[in-house]
């Protein structure tokens, strides 16, 4: 039996972002209130100096820049695409982080998001409720399976 890959649930930030700024004061309490119901998710901050989104790309797969609509930017993201992504970073990356990928408060519509809010970004209880969707979404535990 294969081993699985566990899911990563990632935070993708600016600097200059006032409500990236505000999420960074409870980040800690909310990876601590998802981690006593889901132990074994694990968790990236992306940082990025600006508003265009831009990052290193030897520190996250360089596909990423697409979630760069609005800040701060919550993914869950399926363990295997994860992995693959990191895998090989840099220029030269060519790995999509989109198969599974959830978003918090953003809908798919076909190979693009759009902002659709459902969830409280205030409120670390809404965290856990987006966390479990997330893991229940079908294209999610699809990918991940």
């Amino acid at each position: 039996m294969a081993s699985v890959s566990e899911p990563v649930v990632l935070l993708y930030k600016s600097d200059m972002c006032h409500h990236s700024k505000q999420l960074m004061h409870m980040w800690d309490d909310i990876i601590t209130e998802i981690k006593s119901v889901y132990p074994k998710l694990r968790f990236h901050v992306l940082t990025s100096s600006n508003n265009s989104g831009k990052f290193d790309e030897n520190v996250a797969p360089k596909s990423l820049i697409k979630y760069a609509k609005w800040f701060p930017m919550i993914l869950l993201v399926p363990g295997k695409v994860w992995d693959e992504g990191m895998s090989n970073l840099g220029p030269e990356n060519g790995i999509e982080i989109k198969e599974g990928v959830q978003i918090m408060n953003g809908v798919w519509k076909g190979d693009d998001f759009k902002y659709e809010q459902k969830y409280n970004n205030k409120r670390v209880g809404d965290y856990m409720e987006w966390i479990k969707d997330g893991l229940n979404n079908e294209e999610f535990k699809r990918v991940q399976e």
